[in-house]
């Protein structure tokens, strides 16, 4: 067997489509030392792919280490108690060393953490209830929708309003560009009286803007952003709440700060992503190029590549290196990523981006989740994945109950 189908056959495992034919000519490859030396790669870079998404708490990892080794047992125990119709079939017989180093395999996957990303269905599981309930009651996923608020307080809603000028302000422009973006120009060279704007997104909602120095800002659901129509003398200031992605443009003699919850954020030219939800209790800042300062009073802290600030409720700032990029970004590139999330974040993410409530019956267990969700699904898809992932709810009138 080549690899690309070795490849194939485990995608169909994973998705549950494997025929009884494909089963058995997977199991008997797995005994096989040409795959048994690449079979960790190999099954990592399947689940890795986001075809297979979902979510499942570390307690399940094992889920389909055990599948595949029940199917292995089944077989050795079916070829040795007749060997003879083995041979005349012509299948291979799977010895005990053969599939004990195929669960050594596995186990060091699960050992390494690289079974989360898949969509656990583990055994006993039983969703149809929640099918049902969640296609009745779907909704489909957020998208682009905020509301500007110009300097005079009158408002204009962006997902409605047509592509092009929308209105001029102190000699800025105001442009609703063609891709939905929204894009500040000054339409003269006079200095410009200082008026605000404030961008703000629903639940449901994300949108991108294009300052008046042409940085741009993407604004995740429950947002807001409030900034001068042009920016004058020595420093760029904006405020914001909820969660920002900023890739600001480096001007030299015109730095760049950004406030939230009482803390300022001061960069010159870089890309980093703000995360300042007040039902959360900490305010993240992580930098992902350039270097950012990090100050609240006296505490204070400067961040380079990689690493994340975090800000208590007490004030305390403390940084962590080495943070996960792509898990703070995946709400920016489309995706819901957990690794180790309680239910509680879960809920508030999926809360933001749906616009439904969330309400807890019974003591919640102290059980972290992790795994990968596209954001471009229907509201039902996700309440299947949960369920499957052994989190027990109802769904109705656009409120969700978790229980225990």
């Amino acid at each position: 067997m080549h690899s690309k189908k070795f490849k194939r056959l485990l995608y169909k495992h994973l998705n549950n489509s494997l025929s009884d034919k494909e089963m058995s000519e997977l199991l008997e490859n797995l005994s096989n030392d040409r795959f048994q030396k690449p079979f960790s790669e190999v099954f990592d870079e399947v689940l890795h792919d986001n075809t297979f998404s979902g979510l499942t708490n570390p307690d399940r990892k094992a889920y389909y280490f055990r599948q595949l080794m029940n199917a292995i047992k089944e077989k050795e125990s079916l070829t040795s108690s007749d060997d003879t119709s083995t041979e005349t079939t012509g299948r291979r017989r799977i010895s005990f060393p053969s599939w004990l180093a195929v669960a050594a395999s596995l186990a060091i996957l699960i050992v390494c953490g690289s079974l989360w990303i898949i969509q656990a269905t583990g055994p006993g599981r039983k969703v149809e209830g929640v099918v049902a309930q969640s296609v009745v009651n779907d909704i489909g996923p957020g998208g682009n929708k905020a509301v500007l608020t110009l300097g005079d307080g009158s408002v204009i809603v962006l997902d409605s309003a047509r592509n092009g000028l929308l209105a001029t302000q102190s000699s800025t422009n105001v442009v609703k560009l063609e891709d939905g973006r929204l894009a500040y120009s000054s339409s003269s060279n006079k200095p410009a009286e200082v008026v605000y704007n404030t961008i703000t997104t629903p639940r449901g909602g994300e949108y991108q803007i294009m300052l008046p120095d042409s940085s741009k800002v993407w604004l995740n659901s429950q947002s807001s952003i409030r900034f001068p129509v042009s920016f004058t003398g020595g420093e760029r200031h904006v405020e914001i709440t909820g969660e920002a992605y900023f890739e600001v443009v480096k001007y030299n003699k015109m730095s760049f700060s950004v406030s939230v919850n009482d803390m300022t954020i001061k960069v010159l030219g870089t890309r980093f992503n703000i995360r300042a939800y007040r039902d959360e209790n900490v305010t993240e800042t992580t930098l992902v190029e350039g270097s950012v300062q990090v100050a609240r009073g006296e505490a204070r802290a400067i961040l380079n590549p990689g690493q994340q600030a975090s800000l208590d409720s007490t004030g305390r700032i403390s940084v962590v290196n080495n943070v996960d990029i792509n898990q703070v970004l995946a709400w920016k590139n489309g995706l819901f990523l957990f690794n180790s999330a309680d239910i509680v974040t879960i809920m508030n993410q999926i809360s933001r981006w749906y616009n439904v409530d969330i309400d807890y019956e019974g003591d919640l267990p102290n059980e972290s989740f992790s795994g990968i969700v596209s954001r471009n699904s229907n509201i039902s898809k996700v309440l299947i994945i949960l369920e499957q992932a052994g989190i027990k709810f109802t769904f109705e009138d656009d409120k969700i109950k978790v229980f225990y």
